[in-house]
């Protein structure tokens, strides 16, 4: 118990100062300044200087010849270093990355009065990180030519990171990155220091013009404590600033149909047309003061999906494709403003804009043409930041977000089965075993997002020690608009009819087929009190709280210690809808579900001890500044995001009942069963000519019930690995990586009524 109060002691301690977090969109710069015989040089003045806006920052190297400065834009800085007695020394162009702490050692040397020594970063290891991390350079990002444009496609270009798949109908274009073996909704993916992470399924939310990309990390495994709401990776996005020079760019890409080979499969090439067209312009509006910077970017594409078509020719489902198209607008702008030479804000905002034609979501193995999905998507992102500088050791960075998107996926037009030349069914979705026809059976349906978010940084440089105190609030909501199987589904057992069932007899001149002679299994209709089904917006309230320390603990050795505190106040509850299970005799419930955890204590304050302590550290055993071994182990807790709360009041029997009617029945043959040959219809039995006349029936999804003991999951990292400088701007790393999940939410059924209940 006085453990637990320690932590619980500590918490109260955060809460009770400034709201603090960590994560910054910033880099840092660090070394020790020695003499010519090695020496460590105390009181040396270090001038650190923005090349392109002129901010420049000051420190004297401590009783150990260290300095370290934190906080700082990535960027290209000039480090200037002079001492009483020593010629002054000057390191030009030193490229500082986001999320990165570059070392760069000054040896001094006895020269002339007024003589500048030239220095260069020899370090290229990571010497005082234990992080599994890699960097996309600004450099990468401008030259690395990228088919459509999406800057996060270079996130493949590091280890660990792949493309994951697309699970998101609302997002049919959102690329997502799946790293070290995660799903790739899981990841915490930030932009300037603002979450764009979609709070409802997760993964990626937006996307921005590749020209107002600077550069991005991604952190893969064992980061510090000032990160948090991941278990897998960690992605730090910056965007461009203005600087003291003017400078803009422009583009225009046409990519066309002549380009692109043949599909293995089809016989013809499909439509294809893409124009990219967009600009930058950055500069001063006061020099050295206040910085502006914009871009935009808008793509125009008409393409083609791949779809399916009954051949009646031949009786096969065949491959085709149908059109498509995707238009999306993009536009970033951002304002830095030095107000004095401690105090700097800054304010961006985001807009995208787009439509698309793409695939409906597909339970059969092909869809058809009229099976495809329309979606609009609106987002809107404002963030301000505010960078007090109390003094050259000590930093406070305050950040506020807030941001809103909507999805809109109407009914689609034309969504009559295409390959149903005689219309039957028209409006519906007809599932044919080896092809989904008609109007798809999850639109329309619409999901509104917004989110506040607040975070403030305080970063304290106190001799070996560089500290960080953080946390994070965010308000988050969402509701949704999901007309399940509005439109009516009708399963059928053949692609085509077999058999005359108005006569028994087979197709023939004599007694044609047609798809009025196709038995139908069953058809489910939508049988909602008040259509289309909404749920009502569920909100959650996060909290994170941290503290971290870089503790350089011997000249080549430093020590990340870190512990995280974090709770999702709202998420993990039960609704007042879904307390228990149904009565087993309720026709509107088939059965009953818990989301709960698979591993781990179900304990209903589980989720105020969410404490997660992290280790690492990075050793330089031969202290020469080429080698460093690095390793650690920390618990990192997931996001959960409020599709489970949603889904837990909208997958309800009560608010998404079925109307479900009976298939076809032929009474000459046993239990009138219509796929024996011979079998004949009886009269007025279901067929696509009339579908819903079966003997009905009223049931219900079920119930989904989230356990009210349910818990964060979590994952303990465990990393040791070996970074080794070659040659100049030459590094070779190899990491070993141990993750071991627990606590992951699954659905398990409880109940479920017998057959013939």
């Amino acid at each position: 118990m006085r453990g637990r109060a320690r932590l619980y002691l500590l918490v109260v301690l955060l809460l009770c100062g400034t709201l603090l977090w960590g994560q910054l969109p910033t880099a840092s710069l660090n070394g020790t300044v020695t003499d010519p015989q090695g020496a460590v040089v105390t009181g040396a003045k270090v001038t650190l200087t923005n090349a392109a806006t002129g901010e420049t920052r000051e420190q004297t190297s401590t009783s150990d010849g260290f300095y370290n400065f934190v906080n700082l834009p990535a960027g290209s800085y000039t480090v200037g270093v002079s001492a009483s007695g020593f010629a002054k020394a000057e390191a030009k162009a030193v490229t500082l990355e986001v999320g990165h702490v570059t070392t760069l050692n000054v040896p001094l040397s006895v020269a002339r009065a007024g003589e500048v020594v030239t220095v260069t970063a020899e370090n290229q290891v990571e010497l005082t990180q234990s992080e599994v991390q890699g960097q996309i350079s600004a450099a990468t990002v401008q030259n690395l030519p990228l088919n459509g444009r999406n800057y996060l496609e270079l996130a493949f270009l590091l280890p660990g990171n792949r493309p994951a798949t697309n699970y998101d109908p609302t997002k049919t274009q959102t690329l997502e990155v799946s790293s070290a073996g995660g799903f790739g909704r899981g990841g915490n993916i930030s932009v300037d220091g603002a979450d764009n992470n979609d709070e409802v399924v997760g993964g990626t939310l937006a996307n921005f013009p590749q020209n107002s990309i600077q550069e991005f990390q991604i952190a893969t495994n064992r980061y510090t404590a000032e990160v948090g709401r991941s278990a897998t990776s960690i992605i730090n996005i910056i965007t461009k600033s203005g600087t003291n020079a003017w400078h803009g760019d422009g583009f225009g890409y046409l990519r066309s149909k002549v380009l692109q080979a043949t599909p293995a499969l089809l016989s013809t090439k499909p439509p294809f047309t893409r124009e990219q067209v967009g600009g930058s312009v950055g500069g001063p509006f006061i020099q050295d003061k206040f910085f502006g910077f914009v871009s935009a970017e808008y793509r125009n594409q008409n393409h083609a999906v791949p779809v399916s078509f009954r051949n009646f020719a031949s009786d096969t489902v065949d491959p085709t494709f149908a059109p498509a198209f995707y238009h999306d607008f993009l536009i970033n702008s951002r304002a830095d403003y030095n107000v004095t030479n401690n105090d700097k804000i800054f304010v961006r905002y985001a807009f995208e804009r787009e439509l698309d034609i793409d695939n409906g979501s597909l339970r059969q193995p092909a869809g058809s043409a009229a099976n495809r999905q329309t979606s609009f998507n609106r987002y809107n992102s404002l963030v301000a930041a505010w960078n007090r500088i109390f003094s050259s050791t000590q930093i406070n960075n305050l950040t506020f977000h807030v941001d809103t998107f909507l999805n809109k996926i109407p009914a689609f037009s034309p969504n009559d089965p295409a390959t149903n030349p005689s219309g039957l069914a028209a409006g519906n979705e007809i599932r044919f075993p080896s092809l989904q026809d008609g109007a798809n059976f999850r639109i329309p349906q619409q999901t509104p997002l917004n989110r506040f978010q607040l975070r403030d940084t305080y970063s304290w440089v106190r001799g070996k020690h560089t500290l960080r105190l953080g946390g994070e609030w965010q308000n988050s909501g969402a509701g949704v608009v999901f007309d399940l199987f509005g439109s009516g589904t009708i399963f059928t057992t053949e692609d085509f009819a077999s058999e005359n069932r108005h006569t028994g007899t087979p197709c023939s001149a004599a007694t044609p087929c047609d798809d009025t002679d196709i038995p139908i299994a069953v058809a489910l209709k939508s049988a909602a009190p008040s259509r289309p089904p909404t749920a009502p917006t569920a909100r959650n309230n996060y909290m994170g709280l941290f503290v971290q320390d870089d503790w350089k603990a011997l000249p080549n050795l430093t020590l990340n210690l870190g512990l995280r505190w974090e709770v999702d106040f709202n998420i993990l509850a039960e609704t007042n809808q879904n307390k228990a299970c149904a009565d087993p005799t309720d026709a509107s419930v088939l059965h009953c579900e818990y989301i709960r955890n698979v591993i781990g204590p179900h304990d209903s304050s589980a989720k105020y001890k969410n404490f997660a302590p992290r280790f690492g550290f990075a050793w330089d055993p031969l202290s020469r500044g080429r080698t460093v071994v690095r390793g650690g182990y920390g618990i990192y807790y997931d996001r959960v995001v409020l599709e489970a709360p949603i889904l837990e009041v909208l997958l309800n029997g009560r608010i998404l009942p079925l109307g479900a009617f009976g298939g076809s029945n032929c009474s000459n043959e046993p239990k009138g069963d219509c796929s024996l040959p011979g079998a004949i219809f009886d009269a007025g039995t279901p067929s696509l000519a009339n579908p819903f006349v079966g003997t009905p029936a009223v049931f219900g999804v079920g119930v989904n019930v989230m356990d009210n003991h349910a818990a964060t999951p979590y994952v303990q990292q465990f990393t040791f690995g070996v970074q080794q400088q070659v040659a100049q701007n030459y590094t070779v790393s190899a990491d070993a990586i141990h993750n071991f999940g627990s606590r992951f939410l699954i659905g398990r059924f409880l109940r479920q009524l017998p057959k013939g209940a």
